[in-house]
């Protein structure tokens, strides 16, 4: 490149023409050779010609009044050859290649392209006007944006060059200009000053600036169905690895998809992104197309910063990012201009930074400031639109009014994205657009957007019908589909539309379908509510009055009226002999007594249904566990949903059967399904947990609203954890099921079929296998009631042998089997068919004997996937196998149901399973999690977990659990003492489970013996660890993304744990068969007391990480240093609120954060200032049941994991609904309190001094408190914990306060046997009775009191309750004991009953706090 010295003596005029043009090439190719495809993602770079694709552009031919448009056949006609010195327009919304085509233009003067006029002028100029803020002149621009920084080219000289040559001077993106509005007029002075002989003027804008009337328009028109073709069939020539057949067929199938797709960076985007996320090839909006785009830049970030191994950043930001959102919505209210320095102000340099690494925003330098701008208008708008949805929803009508000011005409698609990202801010959204220029636009496509039931949106519908509805040719493509939603809503509600309006857009009527197709080939079948329809004919397009009357008399219209129109606006301008023809208009109306057709409005009807059971309005806004929990009255508000919730948590059995009287007519099987759909994302999760338990099938595939579609619950999964014996181990195993692979047997039914097949697979998993039979699928008989809305779903349940398996029974499988139920006719639901077979070991298919031939494609089809069990119901017949082969069975059976066919089933299963004649193929087909998935992907089926929430909130909880692993496994590896900013313990040598302790939860190490948290200096330098850190950032997510992040977080920690454990269980089991044989009993307790320590210590759960944020909110308070934690009691106050337990006593320390407490309490009265509290509580020895009894009285969500002890003192928050009255009283919510187990003779991790601590917490802070025993056990417990207590509560009865006790017994053999239990409740007073003697004696008060009663409220009658055990355990598939679920509803009607006087939070707040330093202060008495 020439060097340019303009100040040299051999410098001409020529030689400086010469140096510059040479320059702007070199400029120009280095722009157009290096494009991103997808926005930002750098490493994927392609050259103009492998991705420009010419699309539509169009000339305005006349007046703008008349808005006559005609095509160009290229771009390169923009530029007429030979034309005078002009301006002209380019017009084009955001998206549609405006940039582009001035690179394409670029590169055809570079070329010198003859058939181009810009190959044909001396130079040109372009210039992003985006750029150019304060630039106040053109030589000035081109000197500061296409000349390197240290040329001292003078700036006359270019002014020179300019007038001297024939030149074209391109403003790219004139609307965007800084401070467009306020300083339009700069810039017109800038092109008004370039107005010359030789000079022409283009400018690109989105919309034509008010000074240019008269300036020549062009507009880009974007990509019609013959472009798509000509891309695809180049992209496919450069990319041979990419399935270009399936995204045709995704743009034929999906109409909507090709409308989006008119634009063309959504197409483009979508080819390119469709290559690797078939996401997007399946959306119906803009808003899901862009937010794949924007998905798509996250996880390329993501992806690249872990193959660089480079800074890693949080991914918060991609949905914690209200700053940049504001930021967004100023900017397109006012465009001014964005400094670096401000922008990183408002949103911290580590939102900055993200947002500017991942390409969102990029920085320009202009002098010495850093200037900022969005990557392209787009993206401003998508952010914006966040803030756009919230203003909508605020009750501020001054923050309302700015939403106004947002011109939809010049930001074509803010508006739009609000509606799509947030669907109940759409109404109001909507109402703001009634006041907007061309709102018959932008109604219909703000409507498109809004997913189908998201929104109440009928009543716009209803206004914007009610005025004539227009669909003109010119329309694009995405405005006809819009409009086509518009009629489709309006005739599922039955909205009536005055008039349609076809403006040359008509083209014909499908007589057979009587569908109405429009010139660019859609097709409008809603039209049953139109009154009227206006077509105007297009010039020299011939439509009789007869051919009208005929096409259109299956939509029962005819035709009210014919029109001629002429071709001019000018009424005394008449058609003459040799003009074009003119166009016509008819009239069609209704007919007075035709119907239109009959519309079952599916939505409808199931939002009709979900009132019947109570879930009016819960598709809008989801149940949540909180809601699950809520106490209600069954006489006084009986609802259906309360109903199956108290069920579940109580392992109530009669929970799949149809009740009767008002429920009789709906299915349990349609309950269980609208409440899944009614659920959030954790909601959901607990529901199949539950169901899992009650050793029910759970619903893993759930069919749409339309039954085309389904979901696979791959989320509601992860908590879902089974139990058996495994042969190959010869070990009982337990582990997730998500994590396990097993083989699958899948179960189908083709046509009707006489036999039911959910009672042949009951019968299979039950007597067949030695079990109890138990309706593992729900059938028929106890569900009479004709299901509906849960006809195609995929139920899942699991066959678990147990230890003692007779190995000579052959029909008996010894393997752990997943089985897969579809309900329904399995010819009906392809997606759901496929994934079940897809998945399957072996399919079992029961067929008519009279439609087996009908069906042999699809068995074949079946045949070729895995081993085909053909199960043949002729009217009458005997069970027999027919044949056998590799990879088919025939078994014959009659149309009664028979056990033996069972027996034939599980017999050939095993022969299959558990032998060599299993091929690789099916070897392999063990799916993972992960495996099904991505089969739900390539079959095109939804899956929760790719939810935006789901995705971010569990990238969270992996971060968390990552770095957690990390820091453990550096701990065991490097055997190092503590970190160097922890104190150190009293032990020289630490243990291993110390040092990791220290690691994770360095202030929790730091408890003294003594029973006091000692303050020093260096806790004001503690720093929080890299996993506690992840931790307290993933608290700032918002909504569903913090539950599924802090769910997700503890199923990993689990899992973590649980590979450390399992050797140590192993040893455990080791150690108490040892002691059994009584060999070495001694050492062998001290290994098992050893083996126990580890095995606690090694328990990481998320208590853990909220115990140390406690810790440190009492240090920084303690410090001065309150603002940086002061937001934490809220969010904790939050998630109690959302139904999670708070620990209110450390569980390693026994230390109470007093202050901690009151925060999140006092953050809880806030929100509800009157509200009234019962306290209950529990306290019993370990594996007692004193979770688990909680949990199933009230639904609470006490930790109950076999692998995971409940340590410290945890509070749960219940909701009473007002029909409620607890022991009399109005009570808003009870809390309920878990207590870690007392220590018996055979746990030695326990102390006196600890059990008397629980135990004096829990009776002080509570109304009542129950005493959990199990019946052999009775003195031990009392001996350890009560005894202990009972100085203490004589000390409470000295301070007048009074404590009610009840002895709840478990494990009882008989609870019928009234004489046996009167003996142990006598029994049991009189060793209650003796302990308040010996500590009334130490006390000095003896004589005061002498009995149990004297100090504790401990009424004769109803105060020991008698119940059986949850599991009888004779197996793995046995389901919880019916007589538990009856106990545990009759202790908790007991319970409610019981008189109980409610306080307030502050007054619970203020009973912690005393009894919090009593404790303290007694602590070395004790």
């Amino acid at each position: 490149m020439a060097e340019l010295r303009p100040g040299t003596q051999q410098h001409t005029l020529e030689a400086t023409t010469s140096a510059l043009i040479s320059h702007l090439r070199e400029v120009y190719k280095s722009l157009y050779e290096e494009i991103n495809p997808i926005p930002y993602i750098t490493e994927y770079v392609q050259d103009i010609d492998q991705l420009f694709v010419e699309g539509r552009v169009q000339k305005l031919a006349g007046s703008s009044q008349e808005n006559k448009w005609i095509d160009l056949k290229s771009y390169k006609d923009i530029f007429e050859k030979g034309q005078n010195a002009t301006l002209s327009v380019i017009e084009g919304d955001a998206g549609y290649g405006k940039s582009i085509t001035s690179l394409k233009l670029a590169q055809d003067w570079v070329k010198g392209d003859k058939d181009s006029f810009v190959g044909n002028v001396d130079i040109l100029i372009i210039l992003r006007v985006r750029q150019m803020r304060n630039v106040n002149s053109l030589p000035r621009a081109i000197q500061k944006f296409l000349l390197p920084p240290n040329s001292q080219f003078d700036q006359d000289k270019i002014k020179a060059i300019l007038r001297n040559h024939t030149s074209i001077v391109f403003f790219d993106g004139y609307d965007e200009y800084p401070d467009y509005k306020t300083r339009q007029v700069d810039l017109m002075a800038i092109v008004i000053e370039q107005m010359h002989g030789k000079c022409t003027i283009a400018l690109s804008s989105r919309v034509v600036p008010e000074y240019m009337p008269n300036a020549q328009r062009f507009r880009l028109k974007g990509f019609d169905r013959a472009i798509h073709e000509r891309f695809l069939d180049f992209f496919s020539n450069t990319n041979k690895t990419v399935d270009i057949a399936q995204m045709r067929e995704n743009l034929r199938e999906n109409e909507v998809l090709e409308a989006i797709c008119e634009v063309p960076m959504f197409f483009v985007a979508m080819v390119n992104i469709g290559a690797r996320n078939r996401k997007i090839l399946s959306s119906k909006s803009v808003t899901e197309v862009f937010d794949c785009i924007v998905r798509s830049l996250y996880a390329h970030f993501r992806n690249k910063t872990l193959d660089d191994q480079s800074r890693t950043y949080t991914t918060e930001f991609e949905f914690k990012h209200d700053g940049l959102s504001e930021i967004a919505f100023e900017n397109l209210l006012t465009s001014k201009t964005l400094y670096a320095e401000e922008i990183i102000t408002k949103l911290g340099i580590e939102c900055y930074e993200y947002f500017t690494r991942v390409g969102v925003i990029i920085e320009t330098t202009y002098g010495a400031k850093q200037i900022v701008q969005f990557m392209s208008e787009l993206f401003c708008e998508w952010y914006a639109a966040f803030t756009v949805a919230r203003l909508a929803l605020s009750k501020d009508i001054r923050k309302q009014e700015q939403i106004k000011e947002l011109d939809p005409n010049a930001h074509t698609f803010v508006h739009r994205f609000a509606c799509g990202i947030n669907p109940r801010a759409a109404p109001y959204i909507l109402a703001m657009l009634q006041d907007q220029k061309n709102k018959k636009k932008w109604l219909p496509l703000c409507i498109l957007e809004i997913r189908d039931g998201a929104a109440d949106i009928t009543e716009h519908v209803k206004k914007h019908c009610s005025e004539p509805i227009e669909i003109n040719v010119d329309d694009s493509l995405i405005q006809q589909q819009s409009i086509k939603q518009l009629l489709v809503i309006a005739s599922k509600k039955k909205i009536p539309v005055a008039s349609l309006h076809f403006s040359g857009s008509f083209d014909d009527v499908d007589e057979d379908s009587g569908d109405l197709i429009l010139r660019s080939g859609i097709r409008l079948s809603s039209l049953e509510t139109v009154d009227e329809i206006q077509l105007t004919t297009r010039p020299g397009h011939h439509l009789s009055k007869g051919d009208a009357e005929r096409k259109f008399d299956g939509l029962k219209l005819h035709v009210s009226n014919e029109v001629k129109m002429y071709n001019s606006l000018s009424p005394n301008n008449r058609s003459t002999v040799g003009s074009a023809p003119c166009p016509k208009k008819i009239i069609l109306k209704r007919n007075k007594t035709g119907s239109g057709g009959l519309y079952v409005d599916v939505e409808e009807e199931f939002n009709r249904f979900l009132s019947i059971v109570g879930l009016k309005n819960r598709l809008l806004e989801p149940l949540g566990t909180f809601d699950a929990m809520i106490i209600t009255d069954p006489a006084v508000t009986p609802t259906i949903v309360h109903d199956f919730f108290r069920k579940l948590a109580a392992y109530d059995r009669s929970i799949s059967i149809a009740d009767t009287g008002k429920i009789n007519s709906i299915s349990t099987r349609d309950i269980i399904y609208a409440i899944l759909k009614c659920s959030d994302p954790l909601l959901q999760q607990d529901i199949i947990s539950k169901l899992s338990s009650h050793q029910l099938a759970v619903p893993i595939l759930v069919p749409s609203l339309n039954a085309k579609g389904c979901t696979f619950l791959a989320w509601g999964l992860r908590k879902v954890t089974k139990s058996w014996w495994d042969p190959s181990k010869n070990a009982i195993r337990e582990e997730n099921v998500t994590g396990t692979y097993f083989p699958t047997v899948t179960v189908l039914r083709m046509g009707d079929v006489d036999i039911s097949k959910s009672d042949v697979l009951n019968k299979l998993l039950g007597s067949v296998q030695g079990n109890d039979d138990h309706p593992h699928f729900i059938t028929h008989e106890i569900d009479p009631s004709q299901r509906k809305w849960s006809t195609g779903s995929v139920e899942c349940t699991w066959l678990l042998p147990g230890v003692n398996r007779e190995k000579t029974a052959t029909e008996k499988i010894n393997n752990a089997v997943r089985f897969l139920n579809l309900r329904g006719d399995a010819s009906l639901f392809e997606d759901q068919a496929s994934f079940a077979v897809d998945n399957a070991v072996i399919t079992v298919a029961f067929i008519a004997s009279n439609l087996v031939e009908r069906f042999n494609t699809h068995i074949d089809q079946i045949e070729s996937k895995c081993h085909v069990i053909l199960v043949a119901v002729c009217f009458d017949g005997i069970i027999e196998t027919q044949s056998k082969t590799a990879t088919k069975t025939v078994i014959k059976t009659g149309n009664t149901m028979n056990p033996m066919l069972g027996k034939h089933i599980s017999t050939r299963i095993q022969e299959i399973i558990g032998t060599k004649e299993a091929s690789t193929v099916n070897e392999v087909k063990t799916c993972s999690h992960e495996n099904q998935i991505t089969l739900c992907d390539s079959l095109g089926i939804e899956v929760d977990e790719k939810s935006a929430h789901c995705i971010v909130g569990m990238d969270a909880a992996r971060n968390i659990a990552s770095a957690t692993e990390k820091l453990l496994l550096q701990v065991i590896q490097t055997k190092t003492a503590f970190p160097s900013k922890s104190v150190a313990r009293k032990q020289a040598k630490p243990t291993m489970d110390q040092r990791l302790n220290d690691s994770l939860f360095p202030l929790q190490s730091n408890w003294k013996g003594s029973g006091k948290f000692v303050y020093t200096h260096q806790h004001t330098e503690l720093c929080p660890s890299h996993p506690l850190s992840i931790f307290l950032k993933s608290l700032l997510l918002k909504g569903d993304i913090l539950h599924i992040c802090l769910e997700f977080t503890q199923i990993l920690l689990d899992e973590l744990c649980q590979k450390k454990m399992r050797p140590l269980t192993l040893r455990l089991f080791d150690e108490v068969n040892k002691e059994i044989h009584r060999v070495e009993r001694r050492h062998h307790v001290r290994m098992k007391k050893d083996v126990v320590k580890e095995y606690d210590d090694y328990s990481i759960g998320s208590e853990h990480f909220i115990r140390e944020i406690g810790l440190y909110f009492e240090i920084a308070m303690s410090a001065g240093n309150a603002k940086q934690v002061e937001h934490l009691p809220d969010i904790v106050a939050e998630l109690v609120m959302h139904g999670y337990p708070v620990e209110i006593m450390g569980g390693n320390s026994g230390h109470i954060s007093i202050r901690w407490i009151q925060a999140i309490l006092e953050s809880i009265s806030r929100k509800h200032q009157k509200s009234r509290v019962c306290v209950l509580s529990i306290i019993g020895p370990r594996n007692s049941g004193k979770s688990t009894l909680l949990n199933s009285m009230f639904g609470v969500r006490f930790a109950v994991s076999g692998e995971r002890r409940s340590k410290g003192v945890f509070l749960h928050l219940v909701q009473i609904d007002s029909s409620v009255r607890v022991g009399g009283h109005g009570c808003d919510f009870l809390i309920v309190v878990d207590t870690e187990g007392l220590g018996t003779s055979d746990e030695m991790t326990s102390t006196p001094e600890r059990d008397c601590q629980l135990t004096t917490l829990a009776l002080y802070i509570s109304n009542l408190t129950l005493v959990n025993v199990r019946e052999l056990r009775i003195r031990e417990v009392i001996d350890k914990a009560l005894q202990i207590s009972s100085r203490a509560l004589i000390r409470m009865k000295e301070f007048n306060c009074t404590v009610q006790c009840r002895i709840v017994e478990q494990f009882v053999a008989n609870v019928d046997n009234n004489e046996r239990n009167q003996f142990s409740s006598t029994h049991l007073v009189a060793i209650l009775d003796d302990a308040v003697k010996k500590a009334a004696k130490l006390e000095n008060t003896e004589g005061k009191y002498t009995t149990f009663r004297d100090v504790v409220s401990f009424p004769t009658t109803d105060s020991q309750f008698h119940h059986r055990i949850m599991y009888l355990r004779r197996g793995f598939m046995d389901p919880p004991d019916h007589r538990y679920s009856r106990g545990v509803q009759e202790l908790r009607r007991s319970i409610l009953q019981q008189e109980m006087v409610p306080i307030k939070f502050q007054d619970l707040s203020s009973r912690i706090e005393f009894i919090a330093r009593q404790i303290t202060r007694m602590h070395m008495k004790w």
